[in-house]
């Protein structure tokens, strides 16, 4: 076969550009899952600093109880303060972990659209790949029947192998740089 066959090339190409669409989803997912591992540490630390007033907030409002049954308001009032301003950087810090979670939900959104690419690419990586190798087999079946008709024999002269076609009417008993030679030794 001389040349290249136009649907092999096809069929790279096609496959070249599943490849290229598969690494650039493969980088991209790489990416936003660092991005929600950081989101998730975060958030982590959010909820964690979100249990720990909500400690101190508990706290605060066991010391106004045990202030109100010793009969000392200037310390319950103050426990008092004390719980709502750390019922307020709780209610802040909610907030803030809603933000982080929101982003998260958006990137995870965006995570399922690249898979969903990664799988599309695969399957046109597939395809054309299955077409590949068909269209090879076939050109190779191609290829094995015109070879069937070949078929060798040495040169009369030098031996060296002349190949030539079975279906010929006249087959060669000389190779062309014998041939030459004669043809120009009688000239």
């Amino acid at each position: 076969m001389n040349g290249k066959d136009p649907q092999l090339e096809s069929c790279k190409a096609r496959m070249n550009d599943a490849q290229r669409t598969i690494d650039q989803a493969q980088y991209e997912l790489n990416r936003l899952q660092s991005s929600i591992d950081a989101l998730n540490s975060t958030i982590d630390s959010c909820t964690y600093r979100i249990d720990d007033l909500k400690h101190s907030v508990d706290m605060e409002y066991e010391a106004v109880r045990t202030c109100k049954a010793a009969r000392d308001r200037y310390s319950a009032d103050n426990h008092r303060y004390r719980a709502q301003d750390f019922q307020n950087e709780r209610q802040r810090q909610i907030e803030i972990r809603r933000g982080y979670i929101e982003e998260r939900r958006i990137i995870i959104s965006d995570k399922k659209r690249y898979i969903d690419q990664l799988k599309d690419a695969r399957s046109r990586k597939k395809e054309a790949s299955d077409a590949f190798h068909a269209r090879l087999e076939t050109l190779k079946a191609q290829n094995a029947q015109r070879n069937a008709t070949k078929a060798e024999k040495p040169c009369k002269r030098c031996g060296k192998m002349i190949r030539y076609d079975v279906t010929w009417s006249h087959i060669p008993n000389y190779c062309k740089e014998c041939k030459a030679s004669f043809q120009n030794h009688s000239r």
